[in-house]
């Protein structure tokens, strides 16, 4: 299966309600992306207005960012007010929009099962996930993902047998493998 670069994902290394807690986690559900969402100041708000006019306003489910001009101006005002950034790139099947470059790829982190930049079906608690999911549970690297697409395949099997034998583990609709990686620009 082939996969290509959707664009960057920007993570604030804090936790707000809705972020893994998971020792070890490092998937689209740690952290918190697009963290200026959570500041009120004038250059966060232009910056947040300007993702959703420019990028986010168009059939982009996983709200990702192609170009890196952008990215700097956003990382280097997220280091003015204190937040430390990181920079995830996002490589999916969907052959969507491509960022226009390319940045320095630094850790490729391993693969997760995802429906947003915040929801990550991998986003388990371990005595959970090792109940249901035994066989899959032991394939998770030391970041908490697959090393593989046939192991998110796999999960995702056996995801769906249990959810139609009842099941509730619902987190999204619609999940898709994706290989994240810390960029740096």
């Amino acid at each position: 299966m082939k996969f290509y670069n959707n664009g960057y994902l920007i993570k604030g290394l804090f936790r707000k309600e809705f972020s893994s807690t998971i020792e070890g986690y490092r998937g689209v559900g740690s952290y918190v992306s697009w963290p200026l969402d959570y500041f009120d100041d004038d250059i966060s708000k232009a910056l947040e207005q300007e993702a959703n006019d420019k990028f986010f306003c168009f059939e982009n489910l996983l709200w990702l960012i192609p170009e890196k001009n952008y990215i700097i101006r956003y990382i280097d005002h997220c280091k003015e007010i204190n937040i430390e950034p990181l920079i995830m790139q996002i490589d999916t099947p969907r052959k969507s929009r491509l960022p226009i470059e390319q940045l320095n790829v630094i850790e490729v982190l391993g693969y997760d099962c995802i429906t947003s930049v915040n929801v990550s079906y991998l986003d388990l608690e371990p005595q959970v996930f090792k109940k249901l999911f035994h066989k899959t549970y032991s394939k998770l690297n030391c970041n908490y993902l697959f090393d593989s697409t046939d192991d998110v395949f796999d999960f995702l099997n056996n995801y769906n047998k249990l959810l139609s034998n009842g099941i509730d583990l619902e987190q999204g609709n619609n999940p898709i493998p994706a290989m994240l990686s810390i960029v740096n620009v």
